[in-house]
């Protein structure tokens, strides 16, 4: 027995992510955020940012190959969907699927959860010098709730073998989602839905999509790696640094909101992630 092993208290170490959300909500986006990424990018999505990218990956042997010697400080995989065709060709050759894989009945799926696992396994020790983040698109399924009516949920796009593994590994799932109103019109009494224009993260798990995160953090965010990034760090303050350094920063105009949501008790990490929003909003508006 190695008593070196042994460690305690908090400890610095780079992030497990997950985000989640339908096409072109800004995933992609959010993640070229992060510190120095390189984005191993499948979906061809990133072109418009301003990042280090491997495209044209074309085999499931090449990406781990580009999992292995990725120098950087954030590894981006884009899109999970991408590695799920790859491995199904890597299973059933460039004409075959999962479910008539060896006859069908789950075999299909056993076979690619096994490079599934290897591929989690190179993620996990490339994971202990550099952030990963993994983008995932969403589809729509029933839950058949035990302890009530069924529903409708948004849930990772891969087949089920593979997104339970890939959801406990990670740390932080967070569902990217464009804020939405909705009105009625008058006169044909549809209701008609407009986009604000405003992103979020959501953090917590929910009945309609799959969230969740370590720690404690605001149940939104703005959709911004810097915003997620602070709200982590803000975890591991102590509540005393936490209320001193929020009184600090706090502009003359915004103490009396900020001393009033401190009584009502709410949480120390969300009114500073959203002081910081604030100030970030008024510094560029006078620049």
């Amino acid at each position: 027995m190695d008593k070196s092993k042994i460690s305690t208290g908090k400890r610095e170490v780079p992030l497990k992510v997950l985000v989640l959300g339908m096409e072109g909500v800004g995933k992609t986006t959010f993640a070229c955020g992060a510190p120095d990424p390189l984005v191993i990018d499948l979906d061809s999505g990133s072109h418009e940012q301003n990042v280090r990218r491997v495209t044209n990956v074309e085999t499931f042997e090449e990406l781990l190959e580009w999992v292995e010697a990725a120098e950087c400080k954030t590894l981006v995989i884009d899109s999970l969907s991408r590695v799920e065709a790859l491995i199904t060709v890597k299973v059933c050759g460039k004409t075959g699927s999962l479910a008539e894989y060896g006859g069908g009945y789950g075999k299909g799926d056993d076979a690619a959860l096994q490079h599934w696992r290897h591929l989690i396994g190179m993620l996990d020790r490339a994971n202990r010098t550099k952030h990963i983040v993994l983008i995932g698109h969403v589809t729509v399924k029933r839950f058949d709730s035990p302890t009530g009516e069924s529903y409708d949920r948004f849930t990772l796009s891969l087949r089920e073998k593979a997104s339970a593994p890939i959801k406990q590994w990670v740390n932080y799932t967070l569902f990217a989602r464009a804020e939405i109103t909705t009105r009625l019109q008058e006169k044909s009494k549809k209701t008609l839905a407009d986009a604000t224009g405003e992103r979020w993260l959501y953090t917590d798990n929910h009945p309609a999509y799959d969230a969740k995160h370590r720690g404690s953090l605001p149940s939104r965010l703005p959709m911004q790696w810097s915003a997620f990034a602070e709200a982590v760090a803000a975890d591991k303050i102590p509540v005393d640094a936490q209320l001193a350094k929020i009184r600090a920063m706090c502009p003359p105009d915004l103490k009396e909101r900020v001393e009033a949501s401190i009584a009502r008790g709410t949480p120390l990490i969300e009114i500073l992630t959203h002081l910081n929003a604030t100030i970030t909003e008024i510094k560029e508006a006078t620049t």
